[in-house]
C-alpha cells in the first residue's frame, strides 16, 4: 500500500463542515490502496467563532492510529494576530491582520500554522516511501506548503484539493479586511503556488471552470459524499410528535433565496401552534438581520452555531430538512445536500433550479421539489396532515452508494493511479 500525506487545517474533532471531506479521504483511501497520514491542527480548543479557535491549543504532538489511516494533531500556537483578536485589541488586531495578509505571501514563518508545513518537512525527509501529498484548503495558504515541499522533494506528486474557490469567487472582490494590494498578492500566490502541483482538483463543475481559468490548467471534479457510517439507523430517526419541525442547517448564503420560502410559510403557519422553521446556525451570518426585518418571526428560530451533537439531535427529530439553490452558481452541490441524506428526511428543495441538486434529489428519491409557491404550499399541507396522522416516517435513499465518501475516495484514488 502507498502512503500518501494529508494536510488539513480542518479535520475531526473539529466540528466544521470543512473537516468532513478530508474525514472521507482518510477512512476511504486504503480501501484503494492508499495509507493516508493526515497531518492537522490540535482541536481541544473550539467554539462557534472564529476567535474562540484562535486560542492555545494543546501542547504536544498526539498520533492516533485507526483503520486504514493515521493522523498527527500538532499544537497550535497564537500569531499576534489572534492574541490581539481574543483580547479585544482591535486597532492592533486590524494592523497584524493586513501584516500577516501581505507577509504570508513571502515567509511561511508568518502562518500561525506554518508547524504543518515543517512537520510535514521531517516526514518526508524520515520516509522516502512517501511519495504523494494531498493539501486540501482553505486555509489557501496551505497551497504554499505544497508549493515548498514539492520544490524540495522533486518526486513529490501534490494533488490541491479546493473545498471551495479562492480569489475567483465572486464575493472575493468585495472581502472585507483586503484591500487592492492583499488582492493583487493573493492572486499572484495562487497563480504561483498552483503551478507545480500534479493535480488540482475541486467539489464542483462550476468552481473548477473558473479555477482553471485563473490557474490556466485542468481542474478535475470530486464532489462531495456522504459518510455511510453517519447514515442514521432507522429507529434512531424518530420524528418530533409534539411539534412539525422544518430545518435549515448552517450558513445562509446572500445568493440563497430563503426569502422565497418563508412567504409561504407565513402563509402555511397561520393557525398553527405545532410548526416550527429552524434555521441552524444561521445566526453567524452578519446580514440575517437586515434581510429578516420584515418577515414574521414567528414560528421561526434562528440559533447560533451549535454543537455537532445539539445539531444532530434537532436534524433528527426533524419532519423535512429545507435545501436551497444557490443563484447564479450552476453545477454547485453544497455539502449540506450531502450531510442532509444521513438524516433519511425528506428533503425540500426550493426554488429549483433544475441543476446538480435536483439530480440527486431525484436518483435518491429524498426530494420534495415544488414546482411554485402554490405548490410549495400543498405540499407543506401535506406532510403536515401525514405527520399530524402519525404516517411521517424516515425515507431511505435510493442509490446511496453513487454518493457517499467512499465512492469518492476511490475516483480520488484513480486520479492519482495516472500521475503514477
Amino acid at each position: 500500500m502507498q502512503k500518501i500525506l494529508i494536510l488539513s487545517y480542518f479535520f475531526p474533532p473539529s466540528n466544521l463542515t470543512a473537516s468532513q471531506r478530508i474525514e472521507g479521504w482518510a477512512k476511504n483511501l486504503s480501501k484503494f490502496g492508499y495509507y493516508p497520514i493526515v497531518i492537522t491542527r490540535n482541536w481541544d480548543v473550539q467554539g462557534p467563532l472564529e476567535k474562540d479557535r484562535l486560542k492555545p491549543s494543546g501542547s504536544k504532538i498526539e498520533i492516533v492510529e485507526n483503520d486504514g489511516c493515521e493522523v498527527h494533531y500538532l499544537p497550535y500556537k497564537p500569531s499576534l494576530r489572534d492574541y490581539c483578536l481574543n483580547k479585544d485589541l482591535t486597532f492592533f488586531s486590524k494592523i497584524f491582520t493586513f501584516l500577516e495578509l501581505v507577509l504570508r505571501n513571502f515567509f511561511i514563518g508568518i502562518i500561525p500554522f506554518h508547524n504543518l508545513h515543517s512537520y510535514a518537512q521531517k516526514i518526508l525527509e524520515s520516509d522516502k516511501g512517501i511519495r504523494h501529498l494531498l493539501i486540501s484548503a482553505n486555509p489557501y495558504e496551505q497551497f504554499y506548503f505544497g508549493y515548498k515541499l514539492k520544490k524540495r522533494f522533486k518526486y513529490l506528486k501534490w494533488i490541491a484539493d479546493y473545498r471551495d474557490e479562492w480569489t475567483t469567487r465572486e464575493s472575493y472582490g468585495t472581502s472585507r479586511g483586503k484591500n487592492g494590494i492583499v488582492k493583487f498578492l493573493e492572486k499572484r500566490s495562487e497563480f504561483k503556488w498552483l503551478q507545480n502541483s500534479d493535480l488540482v482538483i475541486t467539489t464542483c463543475n462550476y468552481f473548477a471552470k473558473r479555477i482553471a481559468s485563473h490557474l490556466d490548467r485542468t481542474v478535475n471534479v470530486i464532489e462531495h459524499g456522504v459518510s455511510v457510517q453517519s447514515l442514521s439507523p432507522a429507529n434512531t430517526c424518530a420524528i418530533d410528535k409534539e411539534m412539525f419541525i422544518i430545518v435549515y442547517g448552517g450558513t445562509l448564503y446572500s445568493n440563497q433565496p430563503v426569502e422565497r420560502f418563508l412567504k409561504v410559510w407565513s402563509v402555511f403557519k397561520s393557525g398553527k401552534s405545532d410548526v416550527e422553521f429552524i434555521l441552524l446556525g444561521s445566526k453567524m451570518d452578519v446580514s440575517i438581520e437586515d434581510r429578516f426585518q420584515s418577515v414574521d418571526m414567528t414560528s421561526v428560530s434562528i440559533t447560533e452555531r451549535l454543537s455537532k451533537e445539539r445539531s444532530d439531535i434537532i436534524q433528527k427529530k426533524s419532519a423535512m430538512l429545507l435545501l436551497l439553490p444557490y443563484i447564479g452558481m450552476k453545477g454547485w452541490p453544497s455539502s449540506k445536500l450531502y450531510h442532509y441524506l444521513a438524516y433519511k428526511r425528506p428533503i425540500l428543495f426550493y426554488p429549483n433550479d433544475h441543476d446538480i441538486m435536483e439530480k440527486v434529489l431525484l436518483d435518491t428519491e429524498t426530494g420534495i421539489i415544488p414546482k411554485d409557491d402554490s405548490d410549495l404550499l400543498s405540499a407543506l399541507e401535506a406532510q403536515y396532515l401525514f405527520w399530524k396522522k402519525g404516517e411521517l416516517a424516515a425515507v431511505e435513499p435510493k442509490n446511496i452508494s453513487r454518493y457517499t465518501q467512499r465512492s469518492r475516495a476511490e475516483i480520488l484514488a484513480k486520479n492519482i493511479n495516472k500521475l503514477n
